[in-house]
């Protein structure tokens, strides 16, 4: 399983698409409590990840973005839990910072190449794991 974990919330800035792919196993972008997933596409105008062959999917197979942690493991949900933001569009990520009173998020992954998550391979260009 290729899997972007944090505690609380995930951060991931990224200057082009993110793909998550099914291989051997799932590849996974969580939060271990129900907590928020934020999504920034600095420069792209949409369709900024794709799971399994379809853009913009939440899930797709066994991958996607995901609350819960293992134990509990729940598909997040747009505008709720997972908040997505583009070069013309910051209103949601905004709301979702705003509405969860966010500081510093567990988890900050930056890129800004294409991501491939497929198996075991994150191929992200710097991660930060924040205290």
């Amino acid at each position: 399983e290729a899997r972007i974990f944090a505690q609380n919330e995930v951060l991931l800035v990224s200057g082009e698409q993110v793909i998550l792919n099914d291989g051997a196993s799932a590849a996974i972008v969580e939060t271990d409590s129900p907590n928020t997933i934020f999504l920034n596409f600095p420069q792209l105008s949409g369709n900024g990840f794709v799971v399994n062959g379809v853009a913009n999917a939440i899930t797709n197979g066994n991958s996607g973005f995901f609350t819960g942690g293992i134990l509990n493991r729940t598909p997040a949900v747009l505008d709720t839990n997972l908040f997505v933001s583009y070069s013309d569009n910051t209103t949601s990520l905004l709301s979702g910072l705003l509405n969860r009173n966010f500081n510093e998020p567990d988890l900050l992954v930056s890129n800004d190449k294409k991501s491939d998550i497929e198996d075991d391979d994150t191929n992200a260009n710097s991660a930060k794991e924040c205290s």
